[in-house]
């Protein structure tokens, strides 16, 4: 039997620096920074998903979730946004522009 390797996470300074020049997905204050979206397995405890699955953010609402109990699929859900929609555009205006 072959082990399954363990896929490396993307990690990408460019990428995040991007995404924080990107529109914010819900309209607050404070600087833009990147989330990290965990859903679907996508990330262990303690570990941070892929670069690929971040998404702009206002500071204090970003700071804000990570003091709620709400899921990240709850808390998008709340807020009416489609995060695998947006995780696509996202990763697919970057391609386009990387190409």
């Amino acid at each position: 039997m072959t082990p399954n390797p363990k896929q490396k996470a993307f990690r990408s300074k460019k990428y995040l620096a991007w995404i924080r020049k990107q529109p914010v997905l819900i309209p607050g204050q404070g600087e833009i920074v990147y989330h990290h979206v965990r859903i679907d397995g996508n990330a262990g405890i303690g570990m941070k998903p892929s670069d690929l699955y971040s998404v702009p953010l206002p500071k204090l609402i970003h700071d804000g979730f990570h003091t709620g109990q709400l899921s990240d699929r709850e808390f998008f859900e709340l807020h009416n946004i489609d995060i695998y929609r947006e995780l696509h555009r996202l990763t697919s205006e970057w391609i386009r522009i990387m190409i």
